[in-house]
Parts: C-alpha cells; sequence; structure tokens
C-alpha cells in the first residue's frame, strides 16, 4: 500500500541514521521455527503471516519487529491475529512495536 511505501522510507531514513539495516514484508515462519511435532496447522498459521518490518544491528540480530498499525487493525479479526503473532514474537524474545506512523525516535531502546 501507499502508506506502507512512505512508511518504508521513512524507517529507511531513520535506519540508514542509526547504522541499521530494515527488511519488509517478512515471514513469521523465517523469524521462527515450530518445534518439532507442532501440528501442521500450527506451522501452517505461522508460515502464512508477516510482519512489516524487521530492523537489525549490523550483525544481522533482529533489534525490533515493526507492525504498521492502519485503520484495519481495530477490527476483531485483525487484532486476533496481531495478538497470535505478538505472542509468538515475544515468546522468543523479539520486541515488537505498533505504530500508525514513523517517527524519529522509533528506536528508543531503553
Amino acid at each position: 500500500s501507499y502508506n506502507e511505501k512512505d512508511a518504508y522510507k521513512a524507517l529507511k531514513k531513520v535506519c540508514d541514521q542509526n547504522g541499521l539495516h530494515l527488511m519488509a514484508k517478512v515471514r513469521l515462519f523465517d523469524l521462527v521455527e515450530p518445534r518439532k511435532g507442532s501440528p501442521v496447522v500450527y506451522t501452517n498459521k505461522i508460515r502464512a503471516k508477516h510482519v512489516d518490518f524487521v530492523v537489525c544491528d549490523n550483525d544481522m540480530q533482529i533489534k525490533v519487529i515493526i507492525e504498521l498499525d492502519d485503520n484495519s487493525h481495530y477490527q476483531k479479526k485483525r487484532m486476533e491475529r496481531d495478538s497470535f503473532v505478538d505472542s509468538i514474537l515475544q515468546s522468543v524474545g523479539y520486541r515488537v512495536i505498533h505504530t500508525k506512523y514513523i517517527e524519529n525516535d522509533i528506536f528508543d531502546f531503553s
């Protein structure tokens, strides 16, 4: 969407200023690996999801995952999806930021 393209440009600028690397539309399955023996339905549910942006340091270690929230994120199904994705990501130690706009101070890592 145009909003995602604008957010990418703004986030890329902030990443460049902070020596960070930006990736867009990353599959959840590429960020977490289901346990062996996990039900296929669960594995497919993870495989079918993406996150908007992943920010990494120079060693390509993930610093933060950013989800761009437009008005659709207030719908029940979308809220359930966000909750599921957040719980998976946080369970393995990732920090997730939900935002409508990219601000210059989005990387307040304190």
